[in-house]
């Protein structure tokens, strides 16, 4: 971190300074690692918790069927986190 902005004469040359690695692809790890697998807990007559952990903070997005077949739903979580409680 600086202490101050670069001008943009500073940050041409560190743009220079970087290109092999300025050419390269974006890359993200797809594999999902589960610390504890999905699974449900707390049931009522009109839900169902659904619980997993994983070994770093991600966003999950979690999606369902209504009991009848009609319909979809989904929930996502706000923010990366390591526990998850979709409801």
């Amino acid at each position: 971190m600086l202490d101050r902005a670069l001008s943009a004469r500073e940050v041409a040359r560190c743009h220079a300074e970087n290109a092999e690695l300025n050419s390269l692809a974006p890359w993200v790890d797809t594999r999902l690692v589960w610390m504890v697998y999905p699974f449900l807990t707390n049931p009522k007559t009109d839900g169902m918790t659904v619980v997993f952990e994983t070994p770093t903070p991600t966003l999950a997005e979690l999606e369902y069927r209504h009991e009848s077949g009609k319909g979809r739903g989904g929930m996502a979580s706000s923010e990366p986190k390591t526990l998850h409680h979709f409801r």
